[in-house]
């Protein structure tokens, strides 16, 4: 007798999302997944701050985070007659929309293929290796640094990563529609990360 193979689940990010928490007990909420272009100006938005104390000391802090949060989740709720979410409880459902845990990364030739588990779903994508001046232009177009006397500021882009992702992009599977720009950023990060791990390798 033929067994009914079960169909996995796939990223749709047209659906709703109900995303539980604890935070003095259990609470959840609604929410649509952001479009890429909230997702850029919500990264966009993001300021880390590093000041230098003095004898070889510093400290970092990123400035605005809950309220930006805070932002970005009051535009994606659904639910809006639903509990209360203050700025830490906002900060904690966008961390879990955004998540993109790497479950695995095999090389294969000259590809990638990158196994991630996000909201609802398990994925893969399988990008080609970049070139050293794609890896050194993306390096310079995803990061602002500005330094000042004592402090040093930085801002992180998304845009970049999806333009490398288009490049690089051989296939992927697990999406009913688009790849969101996070995923596609998250996968360009590990690619990234894998070669600086293989360029580590002392030669034989």
């Amino acid at each position: 007798m033929e067994q009914t193979q079960m169909k996995q689940p796939v990223f749709d990010a047209t659906k709703p999302f109900v995303v539980p928490i604890l935070s003095g007990g259990e609470k959840q909420c609604e929410v649509r997944f952001p479009t890429d272009d909230e997702w850029c100006g919500w990264a966009r938005s993001q300021r880390t701050v590093r000041r230098f104390l003095g004898h070889g000391k510093s400290q970092s802090e990123d400035l605005d985070l809950p309220k930006i949060n805070a932002e970005l989740f009051a535009k994606i709720r659904t639910d809006k007659d639903g509990p209360e979410f203050d700025d830490a409880e906002a900060g904690m459902v966008i961390g879990r929309i955004e998540r993109c845990t790497v479950l695995n990364v095999e090389r294969e030739g000259i590809n990638y293929r990158i196994e991630m588990k996000v909201p609802g779903a398990r994925v893969t994508h399988v990008l080609r290796m970049p070139t050293a001046k794609e890896m050194q232009d993306h390096e310079r177009a995803s990061t602002s640094i500005v330094a000042a006397r004592r402090s040093v500021e930085t801002r992180a882009f998304l845009e970049p990563s999806g333009a490398l992702y288009d490049k690089l992009h051989v296939s992927h599977e697990g999406y009913a529609g688009a790849v969101p720009i996070v995923h596609k950023s998250a996968a360009v990060s590990e690619v990234v990360a894998q070669l600086a791990i293989e360029a580590d390798d002392d030669p034989e």
